[in-house]
């Protein structure tokens, strides 16, 4: 078995018909489905051993909504930081038994298939079911503190959220622009100023396009 059929055989095995299979990187593989306002993707971690391959204990869920990813994504790229293209994520609950069995060919995914199924279906399809639209998503972020932004919001939060309070016509948007670039300001002068500094550096210039885009 290859990481392709491991990653077909799970897809059959769940039933997930109008996901497409990917290969995400080294020890990973996923499955996705995309529209044109949106990208969902199933993400599976495993371990390779000879003839057999063991699914890490949780399972990975990310949704991208592309009129946030199209403008963020120059500002990151120039910036030169590493660019996450997805906006919201999830992890599933956590099984550390299934990374105990072998999987070898499709009839060993009976030894973890009632794992598989509630990560999956219940936990990271729900996800995706729950939060359909960024009024969704914004309706959780403000319900956030800053230590949990980024257990739901693709790290680094901030000017994502920024984006989607513009997007969706918060009241408040300006607001948080100028805090976070401000809490960023503050950030760069403390002991961790290389990984604040080239976010800082894009912000203001961010906020200035969100104030072009006009408000519906």
């Amino acid at each position: 078995m290859n990481k392709k059929q491991l990653v077909s055989d799970v897809k059959d095995y769940l039933g997930l018909d109008d996901y497409k299979s990917n290969s995400v990187g080294a020890g990973s593989v996923s499955l996705f489905k995309e529209t044109e306002i949106v990208k969902e993707e199933i993400v599976l971690s495993y371990n390779k051993y000879p003839g057999a391959f063991r699914l890490s204990p949780s399972i990975s869920g990310w949704k991208t909504f592309k009129e946030v990813d199209k403008i963020l994504k120059k500002y990151f790229l120039k910036s030169g930081i590493g660019y996450q293209e997805h906006t919201i994520h999830i992890a599933s609950r956590r099984f550390e038994n299934i990374s105990l069995f072998d999987i070898e060919k499709s009839a060993d995914l009976e030894k973890i298939g009632k794992e598989l199924r509630l990560m999956i279906q219940e936990d990271i399809l729900s996800f995706f079911s729950k939060y359909k639209t960024l009024e969704n998503v914004h309706s959780k972020i403000i319900r956030l503190d800053n230590s949990n932004l980024a257990k739901f919001v693709t790290n680094p939060p901030h000017p994502r959220i920024m984006v989607i309070k513009k997007l969706i016509n918060d009241s408040k948007w300006e607001t948080y622009c100028e805090e976070s670039i401000l809490m960023y300001q503050e950030q760069v002068k403390g002991k961790y100023k290389a990984v604040f500094e080239p976010i800082y550096n894009f912000l203001p210039d961010l906020y200035k396009e969100l104030q072009q885009i006009p408000t519906y």
